[in-house]
């Protein structure tokens, strides 16, 4: 607070969690720039929750990621909106223990395909536990997230985008055999290290089996903009494999049409859908998903066409093929179509992981790149 012409007027000062630059924490890791949330690359931003930072080993020298969650600037909105600032931290202390809950299960499993927690801890800026800042230090992916890393480099091969594709199939088995959904797939959180290929980035919209969280609540729990359509359309599945795990599976349809097409899947429902039919949310009229998926289905059949101009034609039909499976808009027909009408229906990713495995070597011995 400051004085001036005979008042006293609130000064704008930065949160805790936007102090860190330049500090050690633990006295291991060295906080260097604060990076952009917006900024292509930054795995995990957290959204309003957090900020990001590099930091490196103090031993080694090795840069790592920082997600500083940022307690202080969500509770003084909370107070300048009247809410329940005790309600509020309480979330927002579960946002972060739940996270960090996610990645321990990750790492006790060693879940290879999902980006590592290294450490967690709290910083007290100033020796004030009023300005405690929760932290977590996770790998850097050196080449970005997937969007980075297909605008930076010149070209990407064929052989490199499958590679990538059946890393994400592995690790959403990894996660889906340890009773977690991501929910938030999309390029932004595909993250791509050089040495070690593609991972799974950002547990923050996850869902744990049996472990309701405060997002689960919602009709969509990640991105709106790569939702599945029952949840665009408001519609309640109940299922744990249908709302949960259906949902990252049609995400996935979405990753791969976004790596060969330029567009994601809803992006290319939203320009094929009519007026009358698309969902409200894309500036439609359309407001009942069981009466739309008529609809909704034949403009997924007109997308699929957009494989068409992928060569050689063998992977076209392929590629359709996994992409109808994964991504159908009928949620009940998400999966593998020779593990979901079983008995005990299972999504069936293997066979998925398998078909990119025989791209791979068939692209190997027709020399394609």
């Amino acid at each position: 607070m400051i004085q001036k012409n005979g008042g006293y007027y609130m000064t704008e000062m930065l949160s805790p969690a936007n102090t860190l630059e330049g500090k050690i924490l633990k006295e291991k890791w060295l906080v260097h720039r604060r990076i952009s949330n917006k900024e292509e690359g930054v795995p995990g931003t957290g959204g309003n929750f957090s900020v990001s930072y590099i930091v490196s080993d103090t031993e080694t020298g090795k840069e790592f990621f920082l997600k500083a969650f940022d307690f202080s600037n969500s509770l003084k909105r909370s107070a300048e909106a009247k809410r329940n600032v005790m309600a509020d931290l309480h979330t927002l202390t579960t946002i972060y223990q739940f996270e960090n809950q996610l990645h321990q299960i990750c790492d006790s499993k060693r879940l290879k395909r999902i980006v590592k927690v290294l450490d967690a801890g709290d910083e007290f800026v100033d020796g004030d536990f009023m300005k405690v800042v929760p932290y977590l230090v996770l790998e850097l992916a050196d080449q970005g997230d997937i969007r980075k890393y297909l605008s930076t480099s010149a070209e990407i091969s064929i052989m490199a985008k499958l590679q990538h594709l059946k890393d994400v199939a592995l690790g959403l088995i990894q996660l889906h055999n340890s009773s977690i959904a991501h929910q938030d797939i999309k390029p932004s959180n595909i993250m791509i290290f050089s040495e070690l290929g593609a991972k799974i980035g950002d547990l923050g919209r996850a869902s744990l089996q049996g472990q309701p969280q405060l997002h689960d609540a919602y009709n969509i729990a990640g991105d709106p903009a790569y939702a599945p359509p029952e949840q665009i359309y408001g519609y309640t599945v109940k299922e744990w494999l249908d709302r949960r795990q259906r949902c990252d599976l049609y995400q996935y349809g979405s990753l791969i049409t976004f790596l060969f097409t330029g567009l994601t899947l809803n992006a290319l429902l939203k320009m094929t859908l009519p007026s009358d039919i698309s969902p409200r949310s894309w500036g439609g009229q359309g407001n009942s998903y069981e009466l739309s998926l008529p609809y909704l289905e034949q403009a997924f059949e007109k997308i699929l066409i957009e494989f068409d101009t992928i060569k050689p034609e063998w992977m076209s039909k392929k590629l359709k093929d996994i992409v109808r499976q994964c991504s159908h808009p009928n949620y009940k027909l998400r999966g593998c179509s020779k593990t979901i009408t079983m008995k005990n229906p299972v999504l069936g990713i293997e066979r998925f992981v398998s078909d990119f495995d025989l791209m791979l070597k068939k692209m190997k011995i027709e020399g394609i790149k």
